[in-house]
């Protein structure tokens, strides 16, 4: 939180989030590639790490960028996207558990969110401005 916000009032909102953004992708590689539990929760605690300081940066993108009669609504847009990333990885852990992926079914919940969730970030960054702020 501190340190993304800090850097996100240094380097602007955009540039954190696209920095956040790339550092989520080999944490969430790392884990689905993982061969233990150990590497698992190592990049699922490095990957946590990267959301701390994506959080604070996202939540003021969003509310500097949305019109003041919207940003009310904000907040539940952005929980319901970040919800949808963990409901498509349990579906697909549920679909691994009854398929002959089932002993790698681990991985896609292990990485799956975020990837998911690293991909996103950055392609819906693509067409937006930097920060008024």
């Amino acid at each position: 939180g501190l340190v993304g916000g800090t850097m996100a009032d240094l380097y602007g909102r955009k540039f954190v989030l696209v920095i956040t953004g790339m550092a989520l992708l080999p944490t969430a590689l790392t884990a689905a590639a993982a061969t233990t539990i150990g590497a698992v929760v190592f990049a699922r605690a490095c990957a946590a790490a990267v959301a701390m300081a994506t959080a604070s940066s996202a939540i003021a993108y969003v509310f500097e960028l949305a019109p003041l009669r919207r940003r009310g609504m904000m907040p539940a847009i952005w929980g319901a996207a970040a919800t949808s990333a963990w409901a498509c990885v349990r579906m697909a852990a549920l679909h691994t558990r009854s398929s002959s992926m089932s002993k790698h079914g681990w991985r896609v919940v292990g990485g799956g969110p975020h990837l998911f969730l690293a991909l996103a970030q950055l392609l819906s960054l693509c067409s937006l401005p930097e920060s008024p702020g």
